[in-house]
């Protein structure tokens, strides 16, 4: 029996088969009556069994003590009943009945602590106690049949909740975000987990989770197994404080990519089973969520950017620009803009061809992306133009990026395999408010110092107004 006892204490199984001959005295009839009534109020299985012990106990007295297995389609211990604590001493000798409809088990009682009469009579009352037995096992088996359904709606619904969230214009780690927070909203009393596969040798790393501590770290071989296994798995591992607690992985793999391992812990001692097919299904809809949104993002990036440099486009500057004066209007904070523009570059691309001119404009975006703070924003106006929005940069501020931003440039061919020896630019400023006094002109104001620079011989700074 599946649980667990001694069998070396059990004797010979009676089996009880549903044809079984039913002819008891009135008698017998009389004293099963109670059971049989309490049996059939049972709605669920585990009901049932914890009252037929209870209607055992009531007939055979204290000492009686008992386990009742059914079948769904296995036979698993549902209830047990230990005998009175004042009993503890008698023996500890036990009785099995195995119910069988068919070929078909269906249910098992071990029954201890009975005398020889009451055991003939638990014999007797067992072909009577069959139809019960029967009734919910198949109850039962509904039940795991329900349990399945449900589980499998769950999976199928987070799948589909994962897959639309990629519809939305995102990026890659937003997406993660939103999928975590919705896989910890639907299962509630989890927490979740995403680690991200990094590939520059870092191996796994905490990306985003529904709360701030962690509360189960993760061994890296139980890692590594599951991503060898490439399937979800639960397991125990001890918390902060030492005590044992279930979680389930989940690796996520992008064909045989490995993008990361989702991470389940529970806030209760124990998980549903059923979890790791409802993370199958989020994992694998994940993956395909990623490679909509890397789609998505592809596409954003070539519409915004400039596919030889890298950096943004003009219109995404001008979108840019637009949204900054708004913000430096209402705030009354100061905004700059510095123009770039390669020196003799038309002369550079006659000289040595398109293909180093081509790589010159790559060499000097990439030195502006160096130069240039974090906060700032680059692009590639348009040939070899390039133009540097400053947020919260007054004019002198915007003066020393832009002579930073020059003495970059004329460093580059030692960094750069650029030809024909020093390369030089021509850099106009504007700021807003200072040499202008509507932010809409600053662009037009940058443009136009950065024509006098050229005028004055190049190679230079000019700032508007001066």
């Amino acid at each position: 029996m599946d649980g667990g006892h001694d069998r070396r204490l059990v004797s010979k199984p009676a089996f009880v088969d549903a044809d079984a001959p039913r002819r008891r005295s009135a008698a017998m009839l009389a004293d099963l009556v109670p059971l049989l009534a309490r049996l059939a109020g049972a709605a669920t299985a585990e009901e049932g069994a914890r009252a037929l012990l209870a209607g055992l106990r009531e007939a055979f007295g204290a000492p009686f003590g008992g386990e009742v297995a059914i079948a769904a389609p296995r036979l698993d211990v549902i209830a047990t009943l230990e005998a009175a604590p004042d009993q503890a001493h008698l023996p500890a000798a036990a009785y099995t009945i195995l119910w069988a409809d068919g070929d078909r088990e269906v249910g098992q009682l071990v029954a201890r602590g009975l005398t020889e009469r009451q055991r003939d009579r638990l014999i007797e009352w067992a072909a009577w106690l069959q139809p019960t037995i029967t009734r919910l096992a198949d109850a039962r088996l509904a039940a795991a049949a329900g349990v399945q359904d449900r589980r499998r709606a769950l999976a199928w619904r987070l799948r589909g909740d994962v897959l639309a969230l990629a519809q939305e214009p995102t990026n890659a780690e937003a997406y993660l975000h939103r999928v975590v927070a919705l896989v910890a909203r639907q299962l509630r009393g989890l927490q979740v987990v995403f680690w991200r596969y990094v590939q520059a040798g870092a191996g796994l790393e905490a990306c985003c989770a529904s709360s701030e501590r962690l509360d189960l770290p993760v061994p890296g071989a139980l890692f590594q197994e599951v991503i060898a296994q490439r399937q979800p798995r639960t397991a125990a591992l001890p918390d902060r404080s030492g005590s044992l607690r279930t979680c389930v992985l989940a690796p996520v793999f992008d064909g045989d990519a490995l993008v990361g391992v989702f991470q389940l812990v529970p806030k209760r001692p124990a998980l549903d089973p059923g979890l790791e097919n409802a993370m199958a299904a989020i994992a694998t809809a994940t993956a395909t969520g990623l490679r909509t949104v890397g789609a998505f993002e592809r596409l954003t990036f070539q519409a915004s950017h400039d596919p030889l440099t890298g950096l943004a486009n003009r219109r995404t500057f001008e979108a840019f620009i637009n949204r900054e004066i708004k913000l430096s209007e209402r705030h009354g904070s100061s905004l700059s803009v510095v123009v770039v523009d390669a020196d003799h570059f038309k002369r550079y691309n006659d000289t040595y061809g398109h293909e180093a001119g081509d790589a010159l404009l790559k060499a000097l975006a990439g030195r502006l992306g160096q130069v240039v703070r974090s906060t700032d924003f680059v692009a590639r106006y348009g040939g070899e133009e390039f133009v540097i929005v400053l947020p919260h940069t007054d004019r002198g501020g915007a003066l020393a990026a832009a002579n930073k931003v020059i003495e970059g440039i004329r460093s580059l061919p030692e960094q750069a395999e650029v030809r024909g020896g020093r390369f030089t630019a021509s850099l106009g400023v504007a700021t807003y408010p200072g040499d202008v006094f509507d932010a809409r002109e600053l662009f037009n104001a940058a443009d136009q110092a950065l024509y006098r620079a050229k005028h004055l011989g190049r190679d230079r700074v000019c700032q508007a107004g001066d």
